[in-house]
């Protein structure tokens, strides 16, 4: 059985992005934190084509946070920065 939010540690990297952060837990999860110039809305896009969610929550005009089974993605654009936070279960 394929599970249809199943995504690989690599390809949940948003091109371009520079890591800041990479914890993996000894049962299996992980969160990354990654920073991009790129706009909200470029990554919120990306994410959401990537992640496929099931959940979309806009916190903010300046915060999205994307969720599916597999992963929780918090976007938060700061100045000319676009801060990605990352939790995968295992």
């Amino acid at each position: 059985r394929q599970n249809r939010h199943f995504v690989s540690e690599d390809s949940i990297i948003y091109p371009g992005a520079r890591k800041s952060m990479d914890i993996i837990a000894d049962g299996g999860g992980r969160a990354l934190q990654l920073e991009t110039s790129d706009s909200l809305e470029e990554v919120d896009e990306w994410y959401r084509e990537t992640l496929k969610p099931d959940k979309v929550i806009r916190l903010s005009a300046s915060s999205v946070v994307l969720k599916n089974e597999k992963a929780v993605a918090t976007i938060v654009r700061e100045g000319d920065q676009t801060n990605i936070l990352i939790k995968m279960n295992p």
